[in-house]
């Protein structure tokens, strides 16, 4: 009615255009934003001693050699690196040297220079400038204990690169304070509206919150206090801390204190809050932290020992941050590695030591520092979280998976992890291989949404192709790749996420049912049997690696079998008794068909099995673990063929399992027999 009256009395051609010009401006300002961080800013890492990773290849490959290493106390190096928006390296950085993409270095002026011994190095984009980028850093050698910064611009010296001084430069001013009594502590992270950039240190038990924007660096900071309780006052040379892709959680590894801790971050205003500490148990030590994309679980690198001549056993857990309180965070922990890395120890003829750390990759898996051996290069690997962003198991931790180059030994990398992590290409989270009648489940890389609209790319599937969810899950009904886009509302954008599905023609894999709780005959073994169609793996909780496994000793066991698109685990618990029933078995037999000793059968002397149920079972594997034969029918036996043609003499096993129709118990014999021709 207000519009319909000032048309008419204003008329209707300028308000329309005034109202044009308004909707224009809106989205002007929502679309315009995604500017800096849509780009492979840092594609190309340069890390511990001479290594690197080029994340621009899929997957991503190991440097043949950078100029990075440190100054001979094999700890506390950092790098930081910048690229074009096309991931071409330009600049990477210790915190001492800049050198360029052709690992030259950038000199210095009169070799001036703010920062010496350790150094926390970040490169970071100059808003609305592709030529300009920001150095920060904080050390605790000149200067000590003070965020400062420089500026590098890769036109300068001729295209070569250089460090620009301001003008006139002397001794006391060719760089900028922004904060005194600083931690060793530095991280970065987009503006909620992805085209400026929070910088972040910890100083007086608070955070202090600089923003980069077209017109500089500001110098007020914000301000967050800490609770003493979280984190007491005082200056930490710590492990770095480090933000969530979606740059809504801040993470410290206090490793002073034996905790990790887990802050929320407002990206819009740049206050951080809501800590919480999450301590180790009692004689456990941490090592490194690091945290999903998604910021939902966070996983810890700890070890046990005294680094003796035992020395110290390394592990890595999960934590979900979604448990609930603070005991169920804990109470959630799970560890993925099913063996200790031993290190930190020495024999008479060599040194084996462990410095763990874990950064987050562009390509969304976490990376894990190995071993370093003194005569061996142990370390020409590392270890891999898969897709941190699920629980458990399914985050997938592969060890020594990752081949490098050069002996690293060990990986520091700051880097602005929202700019690589952009909302387009990274906004939707999912698993990347789903087996062919598994839903798929969607999140979102961030949580701080007002709502969002799902379409997954399946329209023969009607309504069900749409949702306003925010996790949604869908099941395709067929296999092939499918193009799915999720409309995202913030209260500072609108944008639209984008991913590609591929559904896998293989099904989910399942371990099979006839490995569960039996009892065994005493003085038999048991023959474990976990072949699997399409497996690619399989996993058991000693580390044998093979489908079938000879049991001897009571326990509970368990196998995990791997394909393409899934996995499944299960436990059972095997008994060894004295069994009621009896099985004989003949140690070898002749198929020559002279109608003696031809058929090669178990004589089970067990009243009440009836024949063909699926109470009995019979088979026989061959020396490569192959099922050459299997019958549910008590009477029947093997001819000695397999696929109507003669399997050839040697040494087989055989495998009999039935209930025993008195105790209700599952009984297992198993053993070996010759087969002569």
């Amino acid at each position: 009615m207000f519009i319909e009256k000032t048309l008419s009395k204003t008329g209707k051609c300028s308000l329309f255009s005034n109202v044009l010009k308004l909707i224009g401006l809106f989205i002007f300002l929502y679309i315009q934003v995604d500017t800096s961080f849509a780009q492979k800013r840092n594609n190309v890492w340069a890390f511990g001693e001479h290594a690197g990773i080029n994340f621009n290849t899929n997957p991503p490959v190991a440097l043949d050699s950078t100029a990075i290493a440190d100054k001979g106390d094999n700890q506390f190096v950092y790098g930081s690196s910048i690229c074009d928006k096309d991931g071409k390296l330009l600049f990477y950085t210790n915190g001492w040297i800049v050198w360029d993409s052709k690992n030259k270095v950038i000199e210095k002026y009169e070799k001036r220079w703010p920062w010496t011994l350790h150094v926390v190095p970040l490169i970071c984009p100059y808003p609305g400038n592709d030529s300009l980028f920001y150095l920060f850093g904080v050390s605790n050698g000149k200067y000590a204990y003070k965020l400062q910064y420089l500026t590098l611009n890769k036109n300068g010296n001729g295209g070569k690169g250089e460090i620009v001084y301001p003008k006139p430069s002397t001794l006391s001013n060719y760089f900028t304070v922004l904060q005194e009594n600083t931690s060793l502590y530095l991280a970065g992270t987009a503006h909620c509206n992805r085209h400026d950039t929070w910088i972040v240190t910890h100083a007086d038990n608070a955070f202090y919150s600089y923003l980069v924007t077209d017109n500089g660096v500001s110098t007020t900071p914000v301000v967050s206090p800490i609770s003493p309780d979280v984190m007491p006052g005082g200056q930490y040379d710590d492990k770095n801390m480090k933000f969530s892709a979606s740059g809504e959680k801040l993470i410290i590894p206090f490793i002073q204190k034996n905790k990790t801790l887990v802050f929320d971050f407002n990206n819009q205003t740049g206050t951080i809050s809501s800590g919480i500490a999450l301590p180790l148990p009692e004689k456990k030590f941490l090592d490194d932290a690091e945290i999903s994309p998604d910021g939902t679980k966070l996983y810890v690198a700890w070890y046990e020992g005294n680094g003796s001549y035992d020395g110290e056993l390394h592990n890595v857990s999960q934590l979900n941050l979604n448990a609930g309180t603070i005991d169920k965070v804990l109470q959630s922990s799970f560890v993925l590695n099913k063996f200790p890395d031993r290190g930190n120890f020495c024999s008479p003829h060599f040194c084996v030591y462990i410095n763990r750390t874990m950064e987050l990759g562009p390509d969304g898996r976490i990376y894990i520092s190995m071993l370093e051996r003194t005569d061996q290069k142990l370390d020409l690997t590392a270890s891999l979280i898969e897709d941190p962003n699920e629980l458990r198991e399914a985050a997938w931790y592969t060890k020594n998976s990752f081949k490098l180059k050069r002996k690293y030994q060990y990986i520091k990398y700051n880097y602005i992890r929202s700019s690589v992590f952009t909302v387009k290409e990274n906004g939707i989270q999912y698993k990347k291989k789903v087996c062919i009648n598994s839903p798929v489940n969607f999140s979102l890389l961030i949580s701080k949404i007002d709502s969002v609209k799902w379409d997954f790319g399946d329209l023969p599937s009607g309504n069900a192709n749409f949702s306003t969810s925010l996790a949604p899950s869908h099941t395709y009904p067929a296999p092939g790749t499918y193009h799915v886009s999720a409309i995202i509302y913030t209260r500072c954008f609108i944008d639209t996420a984008y991913a590609e599905v591929t559904i896998s023609e293989e099904p989910a894999i399942h371990v099979p049912e006839s490995l569960k709780d039996s009892t065994v005959c005493i003085g038999k073994t048991l023959l474990a049997d976990a072949t699997t169609p399409t497996a690619i793996k399989y996993e058991w909780e000693n580390g044998f690696n093979r489908p079938v496994r000879e049991l001897e000793k009571s326990g509970t066991y368990k196998v995990m079998v791997v394909n393409e698109c899934s996995f499944d685990s299960r436990s059972f618990v095997v008994s060894f008794d004295a069994c009621d029933c009896k099985v004989f078995v003949p140690n070898a037999f002749t198929p020559n068909r002279d109608q003696l000793n031809d058929i090669f059968r178990p004589v089970v002397k067990c009243p009440g099995i009836v024949p063909g149920s699926d109470v009995y079972t019979f088979k026989i594997f061959n020396r490569y673990g192959q099922n050459v034969y299997s019958t549910n029918n008590k009477g029947e036996g093997w001819n000695g063929s397999l696929h109507n043609e003669p399997s050839p003499s040697g040494v087989y096993s055989w495998l009999v399992q039935f209930t025993n129709p008195n105790t209700k118990k599952t009984v297992t014999e198993s053993g070996s027999f010759t087969l002569i021709r």
